[in-house]
């Protein structure tokens, strides 16, 4: 659970729930990373009366040299459709990278794991 201020008054609060779904881990700390199963994860966000619901999913498939995939979605509030907002790439060397459909999936912006 968490919330988003602004000049201390809360504009934003969130929950979040996440699931592990037969993953298992190995190397995390180390320079080589292996990881297989899958994360999803679900929020509810609030923004003065308008609710927001975002979902995710990474698949972890293990090897060299894409260790897992994933998406993060919203969900339209007028077709009650969720909508894939980022996709994310995890590298077994501990880099990755996520593009943006607000960006037309074309700059990589890379992040640790």
């Amino acid at each position: 659970m968490g919330s988003v201020k602004t000049g201390g008054t809360t504009i934003s609060s969130y929950t979040y729930n996440f699931s592990w779904i037969n993953c298992t881990r190995t190397g995390w700390r180390g320079v080589s990373r292996t990881c297989s199963g899958t994360i999803t994860w679900d929020a509810r966000s609030t923004y003065v009366a308008v609710a927001y619901d975002l979902k995710g999913s990474y698949n972890f498939t293990g090897g060299s040299p894409v260790v897992g995939t994933g998406e993060a979605q919203f969900k339209n509030l007028l077709t009650g459709t969720y909508i894939t907002f980022a996709k994310s790439t995890f590298n077994n060397n501990g880099t990755g990278y996520y593009t943006l459909l607000s960006e037309n999936w074309q700059t990589p912006h890379s992040f640790w794991w």
